[in-house]
């Protein structure tokens, strides 16, 4: 039941890397840290792909330096 409550297969890529997600500014650069909380690591690891090419898309819409993905 705990996993089917923490499943992502239900979510995109982009939402999941949104999911609480917090900017901060460093000097001239911007850092945008989020977590993806899931009880199957292996849920996440699986969209690497997919993840990778949101968080590309995000950092070059939002001219992000960096993103943090926390995934526990």
């Amino acid at each position: 039941m705990l996993k089917a409550g923490a499943s992502t297969t239900d979510k995109t890529a982009e939402t999941l890397i949104s999911l609480d997600a917090k900017e901060f500014v460093l000097g001239a650069d911007k850092l945008e840290v989020a977590q993806i909380n899931t009880v199957d690591a292996n849920e996440v690891a699986d969209r690497k792909e997919e993840l990778e090419a949101a968080i590309n898309a995000e950092l070059s819409s939002k001219r992000i330096s960096s993103i943090c993905i926390c995934n526990h």
